[in-house]
């Protein structure tokens, strides 16, 4: 995994499973947890757009 993969998914590899399953015990309120969840998978959503983006404009030759 090189160092650009790691900073598109910062929530990859063994600590980013620990810490997804320790979040519900840190942080007590559910709501600031779906909250939580609601930014981290929009986070992820827009990273993949980008690389299909990126894919598709490399296709046309920019």
């Amino acid at each position: 995994m090189s160092y650009l993969q790691r900073l598109a998914h910062p929530f990859a590899g063994e600590c980013g499973r620990i810490l997804t399953l320790l979040l519900p015990l840190i942080i007590p309120f559910s709501y600031t947890y779906i909250l939580f969840e609601i930014v981290i998978t929009s986070v992820l959503i827009k990273n993949t757009l980008f690389r299909i983006r990126l894919s598709q404009a490399s296709k046309q030759g920019f």
